[in-house]
């Protein structure tokens, strides 16, 4: 009788143990559903502005040639929304004006990146568009490409772009994270202005008080290799599915992996 009753406190006293542990693993997966709950809630509202490596992802960012489609699917951010434009350059001319209508797919005096901005402050004030958390802009490749056209984009047509779009981010959206991204390398355009349009907008970044990443050095796209056979781009110069997923990837990580100084 003795030993039977040590048997069932025995019994009894491990059932008690298998409580106290499903107790507390339910618990932690209660904690843990609530922790992934907020963070999804956390999840912040993106903007892409830029030129046609960004446009060719589209306005949802859903197209896989371009980078911003690779993108989301990486960074999982709540709501991920293209301004960019084929032929968008940071430059002006001396016939640039403010311009949210016009819509064009080549180089023109008010296809610029500020007037995308221009864009999306008007969809804002509307309420059709969330207000951003994070600011991404992918511009460059244009004022390498089309000296002709802009004449003066090294010695400072750039750099006072950059410098206006980011002082008025700074005014209109002061919490947001801005991030400038510069041109990938190309299999069509001189290396030596590629890396002059980045050097560039890595400065006015670091001036402006915002984020850069160079992509002409994160290994994405080799312009060598494209001269011989386009692997990592379509054409010499936009992305194809290969290179856009490298170099979406590259930008979520960045963000994910990055502490704001």
């Amino acid at each position: 009788m003795t030993a039977k009753i040590r048997i069932d406190f025995q019994n009894n006293r491990f059932m008690s143990v298998r409580l106290r542990w499903g107790i507390l693993l339910f618990s932690v997966v209660f904690q843990v559903m609530d922790v992934v709950a907020t963070t999804k809630i956390a999840q912040p509202h993106v903007v892409l502005l830029g030129d046609s490596n960004t446009w060719i992802g589209g306005d949802d960012c859903s197209d896989e040639h371009g980078w911003s489609k690779w993108f989301k699917a990486c960074f999982q951010p709540a709501s991920c929304q293209s301004f960019a434009r084929s032929g968008a350059t940071w430059s002006h001319t001396p016939h640039t004006v403010k311009d949210t209508k016009e819509y064009t797919e080549v180089i023109s005096d008010n296809n610029v990146v500020l007037n995308q901005l221009y864009r999306l402050m008007e969809r804002l004030a509307k309420g059709n568009t969330p207000l951003p958390d994070v600011i991404v802009i992918a511009a460059g490749t244009n004022d390498a490409w089309f000296a002709d056209k802009r004449p003066d984009a090294l010695q400072g047509g750039v750099a006072e772009a950059v410098d206006k779009v980011c002082r008025i981010i700074s005014r209109q959206f002061p919490k947001a994270r801005v991030l400038l991204l510069t041109p990938i390398p190309s299999a069509k355009i001189n290396e030596g202005r590629i890396t002059k349009v980045g050097d560039i907008i890595q400065r006015c970044a670091t001036l402006a008080g915002v984020e850069c990443l160079r992509l002409d050095k994160v290994g994405c796209i080799d312009a060598a290799q494209e001269k011989k056979k386009y692997v990592m781009t379509k054409d010499g110069v936009h992305t194809s599915v290969y290179g856009a997923k490298c170099v979406g990837e590259a930008v979520a990580q960045y963000l994910l992996t990055t502490k704001i100084k």
